[in-house]
C-alpha cells in the first residue's frame, strides 16, 4: 500500500470517479439530493490539528471538480 500523502489522497478520488462514483456531501446525502441509480461516495473531511492542510486538500477537490463537507475541531 502507498504512504498516505497528499498524491495518494489524490489518486483515491481520481479512482472513485474513474469508477463512476459520484462524490457528494454529507448535506446532499442527508437531504436526498442525488441520484440513487449511481455509486456514491459521501465526502467529509475532518481537520483536527493542521488546518493549512485544508488548502491542499482544497486544491485537489478544486482540480477534480469535488465537493466535501468539512468538520473542524476546536481545540
Amino acid at each position: 500500500m502507498d504512504e498516505f500523502t497528499l498524491s495518494y489522497y489524490n489518486k483515491i478520488f481520481q479512482k472513485a470517479l474513474d469508477e463512476d462514483y459520484h462524490i457528494i456531501t454529507l448535506k446532499e446525502f442527508f437531504c436526498d439530493e442525488y441520484n440513487k441509480s449511481h455509486h456514491i461516495l459521501v465526502n467529509r473531511i475532518d481537520v483536527d490539528l493542521k488546518i493549512e492542510r485544508l488548502n491542499y486538500i482544497y486544491d485537489i477537490f478544486k482540480a477534480l471538480g469535488i465537493k466535501a463537507s468539512i468538520y473542524l475541531r476546536l481545540h
